[in-house]
């Protein structure tokens, strides 16, 4: 999953990762967004709960699909950087 085109000033630029197993899901954060208190705000790679991307970002159709390729260029972008 992605932020969704048209929420992404808002939202940042955030891709998630998740397994329908697991109540963790990865989050990447390329772009944090605007400020929002609750919210991070530091580019990074985060643990959510899944609750949290089920109810903030695809309750309200904030994020969309993506591919794995996408979701993996992304993740090695941020480590790359982080290291």
């Amino acid at each position: 999953m992605v932020t969704a085109e048209h929420r992404r000033e808002w939202l940042g630029h955030r891709f998630f990762k998740y397994s329908i197993h697991s109540d963790t899901v990865i989050q990447v954060v390329l772009n944090p967004g605007q400020e929002k208190k609750g919210r991070g705000h530091v580019f990074g790679v985060y643990v959510i709960a899944r609750q949290t991307l089920f109810a903030n970002y695809l309750g309200m159709g904030y994020a969309i699909p993506t591919t794995k390729r996408e979701y993996s260029k992304a993740f090695d972008k941020v480590v790359k950087i982080l290291k």
